[in-house]
C-alpha cells in the first residue's frame, strides 16, 4: 500500500521530531477550500499553537515571492486526519 502522506523528520528543539507537511495533508485530504484559508480556519478551530504544535518555515519562490510552509508534529498531523 502506497503512503499518501511523507512524514519528515525535524530537528526542533533540540530534538529529532517527526512532522507531517500540511499541504500534503491538504491535498491528500482533498480540501476544496484554498490552502491559505484552510490552515488558518485549522488552526483556530483546533487551538493550535506554533513551536507546541507545529513548525513554520518562510521560502523565497523563484519568481521572488515568499510562501510559508506548515509543519505538525506527528501526534498532531494524525488528530487532523481523524478529526
Amino acid at each position: 500500500m502506497q503512503e499518501l502522506i511523507t512524514f519528515h523528520n525535524v530537528e526542533f528543539d533540540g530534538t529529532e521530531q517527526r512532522t507531517v507537511n500540511a499541504r500534503d495533508l491538504h491535498s491528500a485530504l482533498q480540501i476544496k477550500s484554498n490552502f491559505r484559508d484552510w490552515i488558518r480556519n485549522l488552526i483556530s478551530d483546533f487551538a493550535f499553537v506554533e513551536t507546541q504544535d507545529f513548525v513554520t518555515v518562510a521560502k523565497n519562490l523563484a519568481n521572488g515571492g515568499r510562501s510559508k510552509e506548515y509543519f505538525f508534529f506527528d501526534q498532531y498531523g494524525q488528530r487532523i486526519v481523524h478529526g
